[in-house]
């Protein structure tokens, strides 16, 4: 008898063609939610707690320092006492943030819009931090840091999390203190080069604004004048 013909196109063509598809999405979302890093400050899961200062950026721009690096959006937070806490997250890492939230089906344009948002805290969706301590016996301080993630959607309020390890750890003594500050050093100026980057572009921007080019019908009825 005649032998069975598989599906054509097989599934595992299929997804590969895909894959590219995905990997530009991601990245043209990415590049429109997360075009210029912002600075934001973050509320805690215990209430009374010090805030956290957030430093959120878009790695892996063309041309930019960061140029050859893969596409990637890097959370770098503080409240400067208990440490420094960063975490750069590429499609692979975000997806599975997405996926665990339940919003699997949300294309890349949809969910990192709505987590700009919460990172921003805007659109009624939030973001909070909670700083997670080390085991016993192995240490005293937090050893990484949880951001719960709160999308407000038309019909339902979703929660996701998203984990940063700690990259400068506060130090329990004097003598670990000056690795740690030129770390909370280069955060501070990296936060602050950040404001004042989207202060310019704001000032330009509003500048544009405010000095529309002329209709040229009007031009000409002044030259008339």
């Amino acid at each position: 008898g005649r032998g069975r013909v598989g599906a054509w196109p097989p599934m595992s063509l299929l997804a590969a063609s895909e894959a590219p598809r995905e990997t530009q999405a991601f990245e043209d979302a990415l590049a429109v939610h997360f075009s210029e890093a912002f600075v934001v400050s973050l509320g805690l899961e215990v209430a009374g707690e010090e805030t956290f200062l957030a430093v959120c950026e878009r790695q892996g721009q063309t041309g930019g320092a960061c140029a050859g690096v893969a596409p990637s959006l890097r959370i770098s937070v503080t409240d400067f006492t208990s440490g420094i806490f960063r975490q750069s997250l590429d499609a692979t890492e975000l997806g599975d943030v997405r996926r665990e939230a339940g919003m699997a089906e949300f294309g890349w344009d949809a969910f990192l819009r709505l987590l700009s948002a919460a990172l921003r805290g805007e659109a009624g969706c939030s973001a909070t931090v909670a700083a997670i301590p080390v085991g016993p016996g192995v240490g005293t301080g937090p050893a990484r840091a949880e951001l719960t993630l709160r999308f407000k959607l038309e019909a339902a309020a979703l929660v996701g999390r998203i984990t940063l390890p700690i990259s400068g750890d506060a130090p329990t003594s004097a003598s670990g203190q000056e690795p740690y500050l030129r770390e909370l050093r280069r955060f501070a100026f990296g936060a602050v080069a950040v404001a004042r980057r989207n202060s310019r572009s704001r000032s330009t921007a509003s500048a544009a604004s405010e000095d529309p080019v002329r209709p040229a019908a009007l031009q000409g009825s002044a030259g008339m004048a």
